[in-house]
């Protein structure tokens, strides 16, 4: 295996780990989206948005935390938008852990076939796009709802930001595993070749090492009469000599009477 195929293994690996900490922090974050608000009371404070539950910051000093959702606000806030998702999110994550497990194993792996990079980019490419379709929670009646009652906007938090480059990141690793098959293909042609060209003298000097010049002849009559002999000789040292021999008809003389 080449550097250049090691290096891509590598890169691929490092990649598919940044990948599944930010679709982590996409799914489990209570900062999926945040609402900035400035009280006189308690300083500069916000609160935020996630799949789990509602985050605060910055109330009673400095302390954060997040609250789990209630049974009620499941029941009468969270609508099929927002759990589908948490779905994709979920969805996003587990192929990124199994492909951050099989990028690891890839790397200590000597051959890898060309079907199990075709796979992998298959699967990146559906990571990628399950991590979108995280977003379809943003057509949630969640925001809305909490907007007519708190009275501020909702605007992208670090578990939406995550989610974006995440997205962004499982189409680079998709990129990358498409270059390492490629570069895959590139190494076994060329080790092919080398083995070819090392493997050809020593058949040639098996065949040839205890016998004699080989002669081939190919006899060729013309319409005139005349033979054409050709003959092939190799030698044991698997060089070739060919020569072309014409035999032109003798012309019988005919005699005349007296």
């Amino acid at each position: 295996m080449g550097c250049g195929h090691k290096c891509a293994r590598i890169s691929l690996a490092i990649f598919t780990v940044f990948g599944t900490l930010l679709s982590l922090v996409a799914a489990f974050s209570c900062d999926f989206v945040i609402k900035i608000e400035y009280t006189y009371w308690y300083g500069h404070t916000w609160n935020g948005l996630g799949f789990l539950g509602r985050s605060k910051h910055g109330f009673e000093g400095s302390s954060d935390f997040c609250v789990g959702w209630s049974s009620e606000e499941k029941e009468y806030l969270l609508d099929g938008y927002w759990n589908a998702g948490f779905a994709f999110a979920l969805l996003a994550f587990s192929l990124g852990m199994l492909t951050m497990i099989g990028s690891f194993l890839f790397c200590c792996l000597g051959n890898v076939t060309n079907k199990i990079y075709c796979s992998l980019v298959i699967i990146y490419v559906f990571t990628a796009m399950f991590q979108g379709l995280t977003f379809v929670s943003f057509a949630s009646d969640v925001y809305d709802t909490l907007e007519s009652w708190e009275g501020l906007n909702y605007h992208v938090g670090v578990g939406a930001g995550c989610a974006i480059l995440a997205t962004i990141v499982w189409l680079l690793c998709a990129i990358l595993a498409g270059r390492s098959k490629i570069q895959n293909e590139i190494e076994e042609q060329a080790e092919e070749q080398v083995q070819h060209y090392n493997n050809e003298p020593i058949i040639a000097k098996a065949v040839f090492a205890s016998e004699e010049p080989i002669v081939n002849e190919t006899v060729t009559v013309r319409e005139d009469g005349t033979r054409v002999i050709e003959r092939l000789t190799m030698f044991p040292d698997g060089s070739q000599e060919t020569t072309t021999i014409e035999e032109k008809p003798v012309e019988n003389s005919a005699e005349s009477p007296v």
